[in-house]
């Protein structure tokens, strides 16, 4: 996570995931109240990143 962090310029990215994963791990998202059902680990490498534009 630490490199895709790097190579995106995404300073939080790394503090993000685990905060998310904490999420996983308690089986309840706090910040959004989504279903446990949809809540998924993210930590099995290896990662991608993609540039998206939006269009008219």
């Amino acid at each position: 996570m630490e490199g895709l962090a790097k190579k995106t310029r995404f300073d939080h990215l790394t503090g993000t995931v685990a905060f998310y994963n904490s999420y996983c791990e308690k089986g309840e998202d706090e910040q959004f109240g989504a279903n446990p059902w949809y809540l998924s680990w993210v930590k099995q490498v290896p990662f991608y990143a993609i540039e998206c534009e939006v269009s008219a």
